[in-house]
């Protein structure tokens, strides 16, 4: 039985040519090998199945290969071949995460000394270089540095933060890009093709999409289709086999929350529920829906093309020609709350449910412009008279014989309030009337009672109220007062402008370019 090879390893580029998606990295190492400038130490990084560990032995067949044509190496020679069957002893690619010690690497510093066996160089791949401690890069800087004339050091990681500044300042870097939908598809269909497979490009957009910018993904995922379904499969048996979700309902729910169709966000929730779709995807997908529509909307739908298929665009555009970019943002941001809400949820699929109706409800958005037409444009609706069609009516009946406010009694009112609500009028006993200011504020000192300020509530400033009203024919509003009080709010007002006042908050402001929203005390 002949031993399979995964598809992932099986089409590995044997040439630069082959690689996808990293054209300025292949056109700066082509041009370096042929033009004799190729470096001591090369950076390359990246996420995950993009290439870099691919170029890098591609870069050392390169140097190495004795039958170089226009940069490309010929795959034919001693060299090349000893390479591809990773047999070669000049060639050693390291595992950075398990060989992270110092120890390891002084073994690489002392054998890269010695020249190579059969090669012209002696390179060294190490791959997630990140993942070497710290000792260990201090044991490379020295050779890095000042390397051996036939020494060449490949790094590779997905996290080059991680990488100490003088390790990478010693070092060529290349940062490798995330592959586009379009570009997957074409390489999985390519291959499809050489492999005898049959596929609608729906079905490859759907690993394409999965496989979230990586190409050695998309492959595992094809090979895990073809386990599934065989050399002819459908978009269907992708979906079945990764639990993705029907993008095409997920756009049908997008265009009935934007016609506020509660009936149709509903059905097709149940339809979704009904076919065992995971919440948590569905809520995700929506999400994605939403800020893809939201490109559209500001005029960075071109974007798209790097992620989504033609046809889902055109999707994409008719729906968000039927609404606006305000409305847009709204139901992103509701959908995204959605999303995050549901993880923590006991019960996900009712939280999403309610969520589609909140936002079929969600009031569209009229700007200040349209607002200001349909006012213009509204009829005179002033009546003959001329008189308003709506009055404001007080609760109250005015009395017959009004009373100035400095005739107002104090002891007249406690007796009025007190008929009403007796504990209204022993906590209003407790104050002082201070007297009526700006002919609107009537004003009660209570600094030698402050402890009956809390026990004030609305109801019984609204009693009060009323009931000067009704005794002298005026509204006041009813302002408490306590010397305490103000001098505590005095102080703390002082202690917030003492607080930005200092240098620290100032210079923070500054270096920030921020402003201060609120100063809490405590």
């Amino acid at each position: 039985m002949t031993e399979y090879q995964v598809l992932a390893r099986k089409w590995r580029p044997t040439k630069f040519s082959d690689v996808k998606g990293q054209d300025h990295v292949v056109r700066t190492l082509k041009n370096s090998i042929l033009n004799n400038r190729v470096a001591s130490a090369y950076l390359f990084s990246g996420s995950r199945g993009v290439g870099k560990t691919s170029v890098a032995r591609l870069l050392a067949k390169a140097v190495c290969c004795h039958d170089l044509q226009d940069g490309e190496p010929c795959n034919k020679c001693s060299s090349c071949v000893e390479i591809t069957n990773s047999s070669s002893m000049d060639i050693q690619e390291i595992d950075g995460a398990s060989n992270n010690g110092v120890d390891n690497i002084r073994e690489i510093r002392d054998n890269i000394m010695y020249p190579p066996v059969s090669s012209k160089y002696k390179i060294y791949i190490i791959d997630e270089v990140h993942m070497l401690s710290t000792s260990a890069f201090n044991a490379l800087l020295k050779t890095l540095e000042e390397p051996p004339s036939h020494g060449i050091f490949i790094f590779a990681t997905t996290e080059p933060h991680k990488v100490p500044s003088t390790i990478v300042s010693r070092c060529q870097f290349f940062d490798f890009k995330r592959l586009s939908v379009e570009n997957i598809v074409a390489t999985l269909e390519s291959i499809a093709q050489k492999e005898n497979i049959t596929a609608p490009k729906q079905a490859m957009s759907s690993i394409a999409r999965e496989a979230r910018g990586s190409l050695r993904d998309s492959l595992s995922i094809l090979d895990q289709v073809i386990s599934f379904a065989g050399n002819n499969f459908s978009a269907d048996d992708v979906k079945n086999i990764l639990g993705l979700v029907d993008r095409n309902i997920i756009f049908a729910i997008a265009r009935a929350v934007t016609e506020n169709n509660h009936k149709e966000c509903i059905t097709f929730a149940r339809r979704l529920f009904n076919e065992a779709y995971d919440v948590k995807k569905i809520t995700d997908t929506l999400v994605e829906v939403f800020r893809e529509l939201m490109f559209v909307k500001n005029g960075l739908g071109d974007m798209l093309a790097e992620e989504l298929p033609d046809y889902e665009i055109k999707e994409t555009k008719d729906i968000a020609s039927k609404t606006t970019a305000a409305d847009v943002e709204q139901w992103f941001y509701m959908a995204n709350n959605t999303a995050e809400e549901i993880k923590f949820s006991p019960y996900p699929w009712i939280l999403f449910e309610a969520s589609l109706i909140t936002m079929c409800n969600k009031p569209q958005n009229t700007s200040i412009d349209e607002l200001v037409k349909r006012l213009n444009s509204a009829p005179n609706l002033s009546s003959p008279s001329d008189q308003p069609l709506i009055e404001k009516k007080n609760t109250v009946a005015p009395p017959q014989q009004k009373k100035a406010y400095k005739d107002l009694n104090w002891d007249e009112l406690l007796s009025a309030v007190g008929k009403a609500d007796s504990d209204a009028a022993d906590i209003l006993s407790k104050g002082k009337f201070l007297g009526i200011e700006q002919e609107r504020n009537f004003v009660v000192d209570y600094s030698e009672a402050v402890e009956f300020i809390n026990k004030f509530t609305d109801k019984t400033l609204q009693l009060i109220q009323d009931t000067i009203y009704e005794l002298y024919g005026t509204i006041y509003k009813i302002d408490i007062r306590s010397n305490i009080l103000m001098q505590r709010m005095s102080d703390n007002e002082k202690r917030r402008k003492g607080l930005l006042d200092k240098d620290v908050v100032k210079s923070a402001v500054e270096i920030l370019n921020a402003k201060v929203k609120e100063v809490k005390l405590y």
